[in-house]
């Protein structure tokens, strides 16, 4: 019976019927150590002063960091919680700040950060 459900459950799946939230990331470029940076579309919210949007930095032996960055509109930047994965997508270590632990970064000219900045606002 189980066995059944599963492959019901695939193939609905398969035809649409049942929606997969997949991360659908931009690509927004390379930094000077070569790592891939990117931002998640389909999980991006935004106000009229504030964004929200999962980062993705890929570095050069498969492992990348997943994090969530609040971005305000006077160009200042928080990390709200953050993941480091190995080459495995096995998870190493992660963070979580509550609102009270945000620290404010004002967005740095010419780096990745003002790259994310600039395709947010």
């Amino acid at each position: 019976m189980k066995k059944t459900i599963v492959a019901l459950a695939i193939l609905l799946t398969c035809m649409g019927f049942i929606p997969i939230d997949a991360a659908n990331w931009y690509w927004i470029g390379a930094d000077s150590s070569g790592n891939q940076w990117y931002i998640d579309n389909q999980s991006a919210s935004k106000s009229y002063d504030v964004a929200v949007v999962w980062v993705k930095t890929v570095r050069e032996d498969g492992t990348y960091n997943l994090c969530q960055w609040e971005i305000t509109r006077d160009r200042k930047m928080a990390i709200l919680q953050a993941t480091v994965y190995n080459a495995d997508h096995e998870p190493i270590s992660s963070y979580s700040a509550d609102s009270w632990q945000k620290k404010y970064h004002a967005v740095t000219p010419d780096s990745m950060g003002e790259a994310i900045y600039d395709s947010v606002w």
